[in-house]
């Protein structure tokens, strides 16, 4: 997460961005259930973007 000191629209100034958010780990098909070591499907991102939203707030 970033804050621009001079953002080049004016719909983002004082707005803090998130540019990407990758969660690495094996493959999981959609639909399926993760296993032990398996991170995607498993609202980590979610979790990630909520806690940044509520730093930015």
């Amino acid at each position: 997460m970033r804050y621009s000191s001079a953002p080049h629209r004016p719909e983002l100034e004082g707005a803090a961005l998130v540019r990407e958010l990758h969660v690495y780990g094996p493959l999981v098909g959609v639909g399926l259930k993760p296993q032990a070591r398996e991170w995607q499907h498993r609202g980590f991102g979610e979790e990630l973007l909520a806690e940044a939203i509520k730093r930015a707030g």
